[in-house]
């Protein structure tokens, strides 16, 4: 709990003009209860004809111990939405590290590098 977590990855379209809706979003949950503790926002990135990236970052909320990363694919519209083509690609959802983490790491390998040189 408190951790973030970003979803993210690549997505394309061959369709012209644009015949499809994406839409991203977190839905955190407590798998004790089965119920939904929130979400985020709903993204809608726009996939262009090569591949762009797509990404939602959040935190963890209080009290949910899994999440579903949803990528929905708007198709149920009508004309000129809804007949598109659609590539995803690289998909991902995972914790982002602290800072501390990173620095922490880093500091140990400077370490490591002094007492080599010291030894040498």
């Amino acid at each position: 709990m408190g951790n973030e977590y970003t979803f993210g990855g690549w997505h394309a379209t061959t369709s012209n003009p644009l015949n499809v809706g994406v839409e991203i979003r977190i839905e955190w949950r407590n798998a004790g209860s089965n119920t939904e503790i929130g979400r985020t926002p709903n993204l809608t990135p726009i996939p262009f004809g090569s591949y762009s990236p797509f990404s939602l970052t959040a935190t963890v909320p209080v009290g949910a111990d899994t999440a579903r990363a949803v990528y929905a694919i708007q198709s149920f519209s009508t004309s000129p939405l809804g007949d598109g083509t659609l590539f995803v690609d690289d998909v991902s959802f995972a914790v982002v590290p602290e800072p501390s983490t990173g620095l922490l790491v880093l500091t140990g390998l400077l370490g490591l590098a002094a007492r080599r040189r010291r030894c040498a």
